[in-house]
């Protein structure tokens, strides 16, 4: 039975690593009856060449792709039943007058609202409630060792500093919180204490100051912008290919294609390389022949 709903038919998955297929030749144009499960239109993929046959019964009335164009998988490519393209586009106005509708129903539902202040009046007359007093701020715990890791120092440490004299407390700690681990108190008695840097002199902070005052005298002698390079030419497109007596040319397939761009593929990432090795088999042989 002729179907009167819309029904899709899309391009199918014909395999797991498929993700396009080409339409070969429509065997149905628009306008004609096709029966369900009948053959529609015949597609290439890059692993097989098939028919589709058609999802239900009824007319086909829309073909939105041509044959020899490729499409992705899931895509739709015609429609049988329902409404035609001009149907479709003359069927679509009636629902302005619902949209009217609603429309007016919106607007009275907002004059309604409008009539009933009471909600309004009723949270003006609330007593304000009294302001909620601030939470204390959380009081966050010192870190291991004090906030400065001067306070504790390991075993290992304390007894490295009495051998040598040295007061932890000097000793710059990169360990958690500033704690002087071992490799800083080995550090300080290696090298000493850090020394620190000497200010900048007061004449090259004011150098900068007197820089822009300089600036707009420079600007002239400034060299002029290269000018851009030209557009590089467009390749020239490849010569048509002239057919000699005998030959035709044939369109290649998605199968083919795809064989082709797999091959290609093999030839740039595989090495191709021909080893041979030299033996000398002559005391084998011998060993053979006396058993």
């Amino acid at each position: 039975m002729a179907t009167e709903t819309a029904v899709d038919v899309v391009m199918p998955q014909m395999g797991v690593s498929v993700s396009e297929g080409t339409v070969t030749r429509w065997l149905k144009s628009e306008g004609d009856q096709v029966e369900a499960d009948e053959a529609l239109l015949e597609i290439s993929t890059d692993k097989v060449d098939t028919e589709v046959p058609s999802p239900a019964a009824g007319t086909v009335t829309q073909i939105l792709v041509q044959e020899g164009e490729t499409v992705e998988v899931g895509t739709k490519l015609a429609q049988i039943g329902g409404a035609s393209a001009g149907n479709g586009q003359a069927q679509a106005a009636p629902p302005e007058p619902a949209t009217a509708q609603a429309a007016a129903e919106s607007e009275a539902a907002s004059s309604s609202e409008g009539e009933t202040p009471t909600a309004t009046q009723i949270e003006e007359t609330k007593a304000p409630e009294p302001p909620l007093e601030p939470e204390p701020a959380p009081v966050t715990p010192p870190a291991d060792g004090g906030t400065d890791g001067k306070s504790f120092v390991s075993p290992v440490v304390a007894r490295i500093a009495s051998e040598h004299g040295v007061d932890p407390g000097q000793v710059q700690g990169s360990g958690r919180g500033g704690r002087v681990t071992k490799k800083d108190i080995l550090d300080f008695i290696e090298h000493g204490a850090p020394v620190a840097p000497e200010p900048a002199p007061e004449p090259a902070a004011a150098a900068p100051a007197e820089a822009p005052a300089e600036a707009p005298a420079q600007a002239p002698s400034e060299a002029p912008a290269p000018p851009a390079s030209p557009p590089k030419p467009a390749p020239p497109a490849p010569p048509p290919v002239v057919t000699e007596t005998g030959e035709q040319l044939e369109p290649m397939t998605a199968m083919r294609r795809g064989i082709a761009e797999h091959m290609r593929r093999s030839l740039d990432t595989s090495a191709h390389v021909t080893s041979a090795i030299e033996v000398d088999m002559s005391e084998v042989v011998a060993i053979r022949k006396r058993l």
